[in-house]
């Protein structure tokens, strides 16, 4: 069993002793995230994957990017047309040393991998894709958060999967986590705050997290999802489950960085075409950014669609 967090000679527990207007101390908050990173390490699987309903249409994509990458070379993989900051150190070394035609011919692909991909919303199949809706309510808010916030270390511009972790898990547990707290407990286990967001959903599988939180907390990964797929599954959870809570994570091509960074959103819901989320980089509204369906689908092909839901019971 975790030892407990402690709070003097009281034991440490959010939900008695803190609220929305009396968060945890940052030093108490790094204690509990420090513990629950450790454990979390140890979770090998904490998101259940499902294929959505346009999964194999992006599959076609992948594969045929993938032969085009072993064709050049048969040393390559998909990593090698990702940004350099996202690359493992054995491919950053193994690009350096390429020729000219190699570098172009990667470019080019990429290029067919992000005109592909977009292509799939604009296609048949995705034709019903484009009128799909989630009425607001569907899907429920959590309180907003930017990702830069008190934490003068942190890489803003990359801090979009961490600012969606403390939206959710901060209206799940009733307080917003610190971004310092989180932040450094980041680095002092994976020597960067930048990670993927499994190592976030692995928190609400440990003991550490039980102790302060009696909710249960599972997370779906859909791959391939389309709006109805999410809005079905969110009417299905909260018919078994009234009581329940229902979050939706969804990644972007950046609008800053371009079509090969990923951007992390909260989902919100769809209506008469308008798409309505909360955008942690707070540019152009933040909380409760609005976009049209259109520029929306192009930026979420881009990821493949790919939405992490987190289910609190």
């Amino acid at each position: 069993m975790t030892e407990m967090l402690t709070r003097g000679s009281q034991e440490y527990d959010p939900l008695v002793n803190y609220g929305v207007d009396n968060y945890p101390p940052t030093a108490e908050q790094k204690e509990f995230f420090r513990h629950a990173l450790l454990e979390g390490a140890l979770i090998e699987k904490p998101a259940r994957f499902v294929r959505g309903p346009l999964f194999e249409d992006f599959l076609t994509v992948l594969r045929e990017v993938d032969t085009r990458i072993s064709h050049l070379n048969a040393s390559f993989t998909a990593e090698c047309i990702i940004p350099h900051s996202y690359q493992s150190r054995e491919t950053q070394i193994m690009l350096q040393g390429i020729d000219r035609h190699e570098r172009k011919t990667l470019a080019e692909i990429a290029e067919f991998k992000a005109a592909a991909l977009q292509a799939i919303p604009r296609s048949d199949a995705g034709e019903s894709l484009r009128a799909q809706q989630i009425p607001m309510g569907v899907i429920d808010v959590p309180n907003y958060a930017q990702q830069k916030e008190d934490w003068k270390n942190f890489d803003g511009v990359r801090g979009c999967t961490n600012a969606c972790f403390r939206m959710v898990f901060g209206t799940i547990a009733g307080w917003m986590p610190s971004q310092t707290a989180v932040s450094e407990c980041l680095e002092a286990q994976y020597t960067t705050s930048v990670v993927d967001d499994s190592v976030y959903s692995a928190i609400y599988k440990t003991e550490v997290f039980e102790e302060v939180c009696p909710k249960k907390v599972i997370s779906v990964e859909l791959v391939g999802a389309d709006f109805e797929s999410i809005g079905q599954l969110a009417t299905h959870i909260k018919k078994k489950q009234p009581d329940s809570e229902f979050y939706c994570m969804v990644n972007l091509a950046s609008k800053t960085a371009g079509n090969k960074v990923w951007h992390s959103c909260i989902l919100l819901g769809v209506e008469d075409g308008i798409v309505t989320y909360h955008d942690p980089l707070n540019q152009g509204g933040g909380a409760y950014c609005k976009a049209p369906v259109e520029s929306f689908l192009a930026r979420w092909s881009i990821a493949y669609n790919r939405a992490l839901i987190t289910i609190a019971v």
